[in-house]
């Protein structure tokens, strides 16, 4: 008995704790500030309240994983290279954010798409045999973004159903707690079996994550020096053809001195991949791209954008040919991925482009496949272009 009131007695005062916390807390993370977009953070990412609260009229989101982690500061990054232009990108993703996160986030998100467009950049590495890996998922996953998609009802419910079956099996290896958490979420929002404790816990618990993402985002926001403004301010200045050839162009003539074979950043190979280089040969010789759960996540992206409708460009992001060569799986090997990711977007409907022809190019790949210089200028282009059509 006396641990039963001790129980009940430590639940009334966590109530009270998160009533307090929610009543003085702000109710939105809207800042007016176009930094918000470009701005890479792993709280922002897995905010969706954030995100949908900061959509403007100018805003497209552009999802992907690690490749927004690398070069913040470069002219090239393309939270630096729109400042100031008719476009502003909003940024999510970092590292193993892959599609089945991209997927809840979208199915989040969608309803705040000011124009109905997003682009999501593809890493081949997502397609390995064995997907994401849970531990990994587990990290980057958003119990207030899942919570939010559960409960967006322009996604068919056999839809939900099969993502959150999904999402717990992943839980259930990667984080156990967070399993039980995501679970009650789906009994109580999509099953409606849920206990009465069950359903106290889901209201208390989904207030508590409301507030601490709201915490948790303002506060990474004052470190970034991201400040609210009054007011968004609208930029009208278009990056017009001419200007795309002269950027591309000075960065495909520009010089490195490398000095490595695979053309990577000295940095990098000196610190890295010199020490790698000695044990990769055919170290990926087994891999293929025949099946992958990844391939299952992406199809749930492309019909949770078409339920939701929101028109995806998929975007397949080149790699280190050199390398991956050394490694054992080599052009014709990588083409089945290729090849397998446009099969799948013509069945949906989708555009898809492929930039396998830049996987031998300099000034593309920065080590493996993390784009740089003239590789962010040709994604950055066909983003660009695709904002601006009709």
């Amino acid at each position: 008995m006396k641990k039963i009131l001790a129980f009940l007695t430590s639940l009334l005062i966590l109530c009270l704790i998160v009533a307090l916390l929610h009543e003085f807390l702000p109710k939105s993370s809207l800042v007016n500030n176009r930094e918000f977009g470009g701005w890479c953070s792993m709280y922002k990412d897995m905010s969706a309240r954030a995100i949908g609260q900061n959509m403007q009229e100018d805003s497209m989101l552009v999802m992907g994983s690690s490749e927004f982690d690398h070069g913040q500061k470069e002219f090239y990054h393309p939270r630096n290279f729109f400042r100031n232009t008719n476009f502003s990108p909003m940024i999510v993703g970092s590292a193993y954010n892959q599609s089945l996160n991209h997927a809840i986030t979208m199915g989040a998100i969608a309803p705040y798409a000011a124009n109905n467009k997003a682009v999501l950049l593809l890493s081949m590495p997502w397609f390995y045999p064995k997907g994401v890996p849970p531990q990994k998922f587990a990290w980057r996953f958003s119990e207030g973004t899942f919570n939010t998609f559960l409960q967006n009802e322009d996604i068919p419910f056999k839809l939900r159903k099969n993502v959150a079956k999904r999402v717990l099996k992943l839980l259930k290896k990667g984080d156990p707690q967070m399993e039980y958490n995501a679970r009650v979420a789906y009994k109580v929002l999509m099953q409606k079996k849920s206990s009465k404790f069950e359903k106290v816990y889901f209201n208390v618990r989904s207030t508590f994550v409301a507030d601490r993402e709201t915490v948790s985002v303002m506060t990474d926001m004052f470190r970034a020096g991201i400040k609210p403004q009054d007011r968004y301010k609208i930029y009208k200045k278009k990056i017009k053809k001419a200007e795309w050839r002269r950027v591309i162009n000075k960065a495909s003539r520009e010089s490195y001195d490398y000095n490595n074979k695979y053309n990577m950043d000295n940095k990098f190979w000196k610190y890295i991949y010199s020490r790698k280089e000695p044990l990769i040969k055919n170290a990926h010789r087994r891999k293929n791209f025949k099946k992958s759960p990844e391939f299952k996540d992406f199809i749930y992206f492309l019909k949770i954008c078409k339920a939701t409708k929101i028109r995806p460009l998929i975007v397949m992001l080149p790699v280190n040919g050199k390398w991956y060569d050394v490694a054992g799986l080599k052009k014709s090997r990588r083409d089945r991925y290729q090849r397998k990711i446009r099969k799948i977007c013509k069945k949906y409907k989708v555009k898809v482009i492929d930039f396998k022809k830049y996987d031998y190019k300099p000034n593309i790949i920065k080590d493996v496949v993390h784009i740089w210089k003239e590789g962010w200028l040709r994604v950055n282009e066909k983003i660009y272009r695709y904002y601006m059509q009709g």
